[in-house]
């Protein structure tokens, strides 16, 4: 983050899913603060060790809207932090209605 030291503090939250278990962590960071830069400094916080290893991206969103990760963030705002399905909702239905009626 280029931002001075006396820059203020926004809040926003980043939310994202780790195995089967979704988080929503609150951080607070200088205005100007880029999605980029936000996913960084959670990552380096001691608290999530294990993050950054187990954080797969496949792209990101601010309040549901898909964004760019040099997009700058401002107060309240929300991160998402997507990743891509593995099975098609609408395949594993099917999958799962075939099942069970065997």
């Amino acid at each position: 983050m280029d931002q001075e030291f006396d820059s203020e503090l926004i809040s926003i939250e980043i939310a994202y899913q780790l195995s089967q278990k979704q988080y929503v962590k609150e951080l607070h960071v200088p205005t100007g603060t880029s999605i980029s830069n936000a996913i960084k400094s959670l990552c380096r916080n001691k608290n999530y060790p294990n993050l950054k290893k187990n954080l797969d991206i496949d792209a990101v969103g601010i309040n549901g809207k898909v964004r760019d990760l040099n997009t700058i963030l401002a107060k309240n705002d929300r991160i998402e932090i997507y990743k891509l399905l593995s099975v098609d909702p609408k395949a594993r239905r099917k999958i799962k209605s075939l099942k069970s009626t065997d």
